[in-house]
């Protein structure tokens, strides 16, 4: 499946941010989602978990502060991190600018949120 350029596609906002969704999971034989954000300056998500969705987050420009679990990190462009289901996490824009990640996920229903 080939992927239209990401600023063709309408975006939705999600607790503030913007959303594009790149690939739904109804699409993919294991359940992927993939997800272009872009987190306004100051944007966060609160602490929560997903019961069932493996979930992945990469930088391509700008910085979040990430927690997952009990560790908390700022990661900038090219920075990754890896959120296993169930695992309580949150991330934060720090930054003056936006902050544009890919997330995806594998399995859950993070694509119909």
């Amino acid at each position: 499946m080939i992927t239209p350029d990401p600023s063709l596609l309408p975006p939705l906002r999600v607790l503030g941010d913007e959303a594009r969704v790149l690939l739904r999971k109804s699409a993919s034989p294991t359940r992927t989602a993939a997800i272009l954000l872009d987190a306004a300056p100051g944007s966060a998500v609160p602490p929560h978990t997903h019961a069932e969705e493996e979930e992945c987050y990469f930088v391509l420009s700008g910085q979040l502060t990430i927690t997952v679990a009990d560790c908390t990190t700022t990661v900038g462009a090219g920075g990754f991190v890896h959120i296993p289901p169930r695992t309580v996490h949150a991330y934060r824009n720090p930054s003056s600018t936006t902050t544009r990640f890919l997330v995806w996920t594998v399995g859950g229903s993070i694509d119909e949120f």
